[in-house]
């Protein structure tokens, strides 16, 4: 192995058919600032197959990986050889937290697909009126437990994680509409739920859900380290977008998320940035002085005229004023820098 500071390893065996027994290793370890984690599988014929669980340089996310990776090896039926302590899935969460997981998990078993498709048809339809993103309006796993709990009145719609008062106040009366033509066998308030589930399918569930966390965060992760050494070769951001068969707008979120972990990505951002004209970037860098960087939509508008935007690419507009704004949020950065440092000079020197 290249680490240069080996600070865990344990062996796990799973005992197979014919008292064949599988032999594996977990390892972490540092090396200039990065943290790694590897899991290596003896493999029959005596070849070893390694796999990179982690990459990065945050610590909290490392333990998190090595813990959803330990206890869905756990399960698998991997033994530690050294006894490590691992929390309960269940024992773990917090009393509200176990609630929601709790009601999660009963919604999956118990949704009325019927009902799910009309609240997905009302979401739709709503969201293209109000010109916004369907799950700004609310998620699927929102619809999900509407469509398994079936509320009908205010106080019950706010029982469903998610919806506030503002969600409730705006969209009640549409969601109401569609679950009161439904028949409903379930009871408000929802603190029945935790008692009826079974506890070691809940537990098996929730261990399930840290699985597949876990593995969006190393495909993250591993998109991630693939994106560096794009950046790094040079490579425009159409042809990286292809490679990590990614949207536009997740593409350019990744070279977001990349400058802030701090990584250099300013060879990309001026490569792309090079096909739009000075005059549209010097307008929206003042727009971006003036209305806040926060939101996208209010500085096109105010950069393009409502005539202009009928014939605009809104996707690769989107997608160069992202990465202006990332250049644009390190200028800001920078110049609080210096006056922070101005000020500690004075007040030093006085």
């Amino acid at each position: 192995m290249k680490f240069l500071n080996i600070i865990f390893m344990n062996t796990l065996e799973k005992k197979l058919e014919e008292q064949r027994v599988q032999t594996a290793q977990i390892c972490i370890g540092e090396s200039k600032g990065i943290w790694q984690i590897i899991w290596t599988v003896e493999m029959e014929g005596g070849q070893a197959r390694q796999d990179y669980l982690y990459e990065g340089r945050h610590w909290d996310e490392v333990l998190s990986c090595f813990r959803n990776h330990m206890l869905s090896k756990l399960a698998e039926g991997y033994i530690p050889q050294v006894s490590i302590s691992l929390n309960n899935p269940i024992e773990s969460l917090s009393d509200k937290a176990k609630w929601v997981h709790s009601l999660h998990y009963y919604s999956e078993r118990h949704t009325n697909h019927e009902l799910l498709e009309q609240l997905r048809k009302w979401r739709r339809e709503s969201a293209a009126k109000e010109g916004r993103a369907p799950y700004l309006l609310a998620t699927n796993r929102m619809l999900e437990m509407i469509a398994a709990y079936m509320p009908q009145h205010a106080e019950e719609l706010k029982q469903i994680p998610g919806f506030g008062v503002g969600k409730v106040s705006q969209y009640g009366e549409g969601i109401f509409a569609i679950t009161r033509t439904f028949e409903r066998v379930t009871q408000f308030p929802l603190d029945w739920v935790l008692n009826f589930i079974d506890r070691v399918s809940f537990q098996q569930w929730l261990m399930d859900q840290n699985e597949r966390k876990a593995k969006a965060e190393l495909e993250r992760h591993a998109r991630k380290r693939n994106m560096l050494e794009a950046i790094w070769q040079g490579s425009p951001l159409e042809e990286m977008r292809s490679m990590l068969s990614l949207s536009r707008r997740d593409t350019v979120m990744m070279v977001e998320e990349l400058d802030a972990d701090g990584y250099d990505v300013s060879p990309l951002i001026d490569n792309e940035l090079s096909d739009v004209t000075e005059e549209l970037k010097e307008q929206a860098w003042t727009k971006f002085e003036e209305l806040g960087d926060r939101y996208l939509k209010p500085v096109m508008e105010a950069v393009f005229s409502a005539d202009d935007r009928k014939d605009l690419d809104l996707e690769r507009t989107y997608q160069w004023l992202r990465l202006l704004r990332i250049r644009f949020r390190k200028s800001k950065a920078g110049l609080l820098e210096i006056e922070v440092q101005e000020m500690d000079n004075i007040t030093a020197a006085s």
